[in-house]
């Protein structure tokens, strides 16, 4: 009987250990872990949306020169690949010819000045002598009618004299502009008709930047200040002349065509055609998305370094690429924007803030 009771006080010890070490676990358990993370300054991140587009340096002027008379061709001065000056000789015709009609219209208009010269005398003679009646007017009509008839024969004479001057002048190919020899189609002996093609030129001046962009890219380089044709590395500023305002139908591009400032690469030329965008951007590895829209996650009601998660979305932004920030009420320069310790966690949680780690 006795050690009956002493095993029931046994027990009764034991459950009471039991339910006391219950009770000091309760009491003892540790508060969840608070999410560390660290922040950055929205200005320190920000960076040059910078654009590359693929782009070709074309001349405005790309003539095939042809002759305007019937002539053999006599020696050709352009070679491929010569640069010459406007107005300098490129291919002489053998315009023995037309040579010889300026000489015949020079001696026509010679004889119709006589002519008029002439008319004119006797019609100035025969107003004098039909104020004395010493002429019928039937004579004075016919001297009035001659003398009209040879100003017009000299005029006419005049006008031919001009004709084979120009032709003869045409004997000589010139450039128009400042050009390159690209093709030569002429050959010494040949004989040339008009129409016949005798050279190509490039003009060497006047150069513009051709590049073919998507239509957001176009509105963006319009806004853009500073832009540029990248050849290997060296740039040359440009400027817009003008933007397509149509989308090619193919290519679902706009065509950009600008002018140098300053210096010029040469004709023909591939490169890069480089633009900035107005407004910075922010790269992608800084960006979040959260309902499926991206965005950044920013610490908001920071108080003794802890804060809450907040996000923001950020319009128009794309995987992969960087975001246009456009700084305002919701995001501005000071913005705490979320760095390391962001992934995991959700808006509106509690955070605590922690400087970086250096490795």
């Amino acid at each position: 009987m006795q050690r009956l009771k002493t095993n029931t006080k046994l027990l009764s010890l034991t459950l009471c250990s039991i339910f006391l070490l219950s009770c000091n676990e309760e009491e003892i358990a540790t508060p969840e872990k608070i999410t560390s993370v660290t922040i950055k300054n929205l200005s320190d991140l920000l960076v040059e949306y910078t654009f590359k587009r693929p782009a070709n340096v074309i001349s405005i002027n790309d003539s095939i020169i042809s002759t305007q008379l019937n002539a053999p061709v006599k020696t050709i001065r352009a070679r491929v690949g010569d640069t010459v000056k406007k107005g300098a000789a490129l291919i002489e015709l053998d315009c023995s010819d037309e040579r010889n009609r300026l000489q015949q219209a020079a001696a026509q208009v010679a004889s119709s000045e006589a002519s008029a010269q002439l008319s004119q005398s006797n019609y100035e003679s025969g107003q004098k002598l039909r104020k004395q009646d010493a002429i019928s007017e039937q004579e004075m009509n016919r001297l009035e009618s001659e003398y009209a008839r040879s100003n017009a024969n000299q005029l006419n004479a005049k006008a031919a004299y001009t004709l084979s001057k120009n032709n003869v002048n045409k004997c000589t190919i010139r450039a128009p502009f400042n050009a390159i020899v690209m093709e030569r189609n002429a050959t010494v002996g040949q004989l040339a008709a008009p129409g016949t093609p005798m050279v190509r030129l490039i003009d060497s001046d006047n150069l513009e930047v051709s590049g073919y962009l998507a239509s957001n890219e176009a509105n963006i380089i319009a806004q853009s200040t500073a832009i540029y044709f990248q050849q290997g590395d060296k740039k040359f500023p440009l400027r817009i002349r003008a933007l397509t305002p149509a989308v090619d139908s193919i290519r679902r591009t706009q065509e950009v065509r600008l002018t140098f400032k300053d210096e010029k690469p040469i004709a023909g030329s591939s490169g890069e055609l480089i633009w900035q965008h107005p407004l910075p951007a922010l790269p992608t590895e800084y960006l979040s998305q959260r309902n499926n829209r991206l965005g950044v996650l920013f610490a908001d009601n920071i108080a003794n370094n802890k804060a809450k998660v907040a996000f923001t979305a950020i319009e128009d932004a794309r995987e992969g690429q960087p975001a246009i920030i456009k700084l305002g009420s919701t995001l501005n320069s000071q913005t705490p924007i979320l760095i390391d310790g962001r992934f995991g966690v959700t808006i509106e949680q509690d955070v605590q803030i922690v400087q970086p780690t250096n490795n």
